[in-house]
């Protein structure tokens, strides 16, 4: 009985680092880039994710890295919402090792270096190609081999997934949630995969970018799911998804019951910032770093509020 008492006090202990982890990753990086933008007499790059291009490139992708094992190792609290931990953990590690595009200068360089044309008119002197081709065949040989490995171990965690699902059950008997995130997961993989050994340029160019969109859309869902399980006292078992998202408006502010308003709150930052960031009024960096405080202060409450908790059940 003490044996399986340690065990417990074990597993408990281990659910909350983990849980403290996601939160230590984001302080991580968040003082990498402070740290740099120090360093560079507090010159704001235009995103958070152009910081891999800096001296700051390690603590990036160490960070992004670590959050998406953290997000795939965690238990969710509800099915849907261990889903999309899951699917955000598989975009986390490429938004780390396939980099964002260089700055408008450095793109425009590159194009007059490739241009044929410019061997016979002459490249203008300011035009370093010898260093571009260098840094972009330094990139591109990162990607090939980072992601690679990524798309091997991912598919080993695919693979590894489905025989855990089918443990104890049958196929057919393992929850809707549960099937449909394995199934999207599997085909974000064959997406990935295809494009990266077919189409390796345009791999390159989007990759980031939709698997950062995606990755904050993964967050956005949680705090949301988060939100329409427990917008106040009450169960809202018996509701419906419309009854659900009118309870989550209307709930009043309350320091006992935050998710409401962080997940407004979260969605309307979203928004607004996207129009301001179309509309060249705000940069992706502010955009960015208000979602990923919003997370952190989120994710900082539900492990104070689950602290004393056992780990979620598996489903």
């Amino acid at each position: 009985m003490a044996l399986a008492v340690v065990d417990d006090d074990t597993l408990v202990k281990s659910y909350r680092y983990l849980r403290l982890a996601m939160v230590g990753l984001l302080l991580f990086l968040a003082a990498a880039v402070l740290r740099q933008t120090v360093a560079q007499e507090w010159e704001i790059l235009s995103s958070i994710s152009a910081y891999f291009h800096t001296p700051a490139q390690s603590a990036f992708v160490a960070a992004l890295v670590g959050l998406g094992v953290c997000m795939i190792a965690l238990q969710g609290t509800t099915r849907r919402e261990d889903a999309v931990l899951n699917v955000g953990g598989m975009l986390a590690p490429v938004v780390a090792i396939v980099p964002t595009a260089r700055d408008g200068d450095f793109r425009r360089t590159k194009e007059v270096c490739e241009n044929a044309r410019a061997a016979a008119f002459g490249v203008p002197s300011e035009a370093d190609c010898p260093r571009v081709r260098a840094l972009e065949e330094a990139s591109e040989a990162s990607v090939a081999t980072n992601m690679w490995a990524l798309l091997v171990i991912g598919f080993i965690g695919l693979f590894a997934a489905y025989l855990l699902s089918r443990k104890g059950r049958r196929w057919s008997e393992r929850s809707r949630t549960t099937r449909r995130a394995l199934l999207v997961a599997g085909a974000l993989w064959l997406l990935a995969a295809g494009t990266f050994w077919f189409r390796r340029d345009d791999f390159i160019d989007a990759a980031h970018w939709v698997a950062a969109v995606g990755l904050f859309l993964a967050i956005i869902v949680v705090v949301v799911e988060n939100a329409l399980r427990s917008p106040g006292p009450g169960s809202l078992g018996t509701m419906t998804p419309r009854q659900r998202i009118r309870a989550v408006v209307t709930a009043a502010p309350s320091v006992r019951h935050p998710y409401p308003v962080l997940a407004l709150t979260m969605v309307a930052v979203g928004i607004v910032g996207l129009l301001l960031v179309a509309g060249g009024a705000l940069s992706v960096f502010w955009l960015e770093a208000a979602l990923i405080a919003l997370f952190a202060v989120f994710w900082g409450y539900q492990t104070k509020e689950r602290w004393d908790d056992d780990p979620a059940p598996t489903s």
